[in-house]
C-alpha cells in the first residue's frame, strides 16, 4: 500500500486534490495492478485505480484509507467497487464482505460506488446514503 499511496502524492502534486480521486476494490482480486484513469476531455480528473484481494482486507484498506484521509483530506471522491462484481462478472459473496468500513472512514467526503446495481438498488442507495452510484459494464461494452 505504500507505492500506492506514494502514486496518490504523485499525481495529486500533478493535477491538484480536488481533481484527484481513487478507486478502490477491496474484495476483488480483478487488475492487480496501479492503473491511471484519465476523465473528461480536459483532463479534468485522473482516477488511480487500485484492485487487489485479501481474504479479509479491512484492517489493510482502513488503515489505508484512514491515512489517505488524513493527508489527502480535499480529494474528489473515492470510488468504490462492491464485493458483488469483482471485475467483469458478478460472484456471490459473503454477509462480511462490504465496502461500509471505507464509507464510515471517508465520511462526509464523497463516494461514489459500484457494482451489482440494479436501477432499483442504485435508487435506494442514493436514497438512503446520499452517495452517488456508477453503471459501467453494459455502457462500456461492444
Amino acid at each position: 500500500m505504500r507505492s500506492k499511496a506514494f502514486s496518490v502524492v504523485v499525481v495529486v502534486e500533478a493535477i491538484r486534490v480536488e481533481r484527484t480521486a481513487i478507486r478502490l476494490s477491496p474484495w476483488c482480486s480483478y487488475n492487480g495492478d496501479l492503473n491511471l484513469l484519465t476523465i473528461g476531455a480536459q483532463t479534468d480528473y485522473t482516477l488511480a485505480i487500485f484492485d487487489m484481494c485479501k481474504e479479509d482486507p479491512t484492517a489493510q484498506f482502513s488503515y489505508f484509507v484512514s491515512q489517505l484521509k488524513a493527508r489527502q483530506p480535499r480529494l474528489a471522491f473515492i470510488h468504490l467497487i462492491e464485493p458483488e462484481n469483482p471485475g467483469n462478472t458478478d460472484r456471490d459473496f459473503c454477509p462480511h464482505e462490504s465496502c461500509d468500513f471505507v464509507r464510515a472512514i471517508w465520511s462526509p467526503a464523497p463516494v461514489i460506488s459500484a457494482g451489482g446495481y440494479s436501477r432499483e438498488t442504485a435508487i435506494r442507495v442514493v436514497e438512503e446514503r446520499r452517495e452517488l452510484v456508477a453503471f459501467g459494464r453494459y455502457y462500456i461494452s461492444n
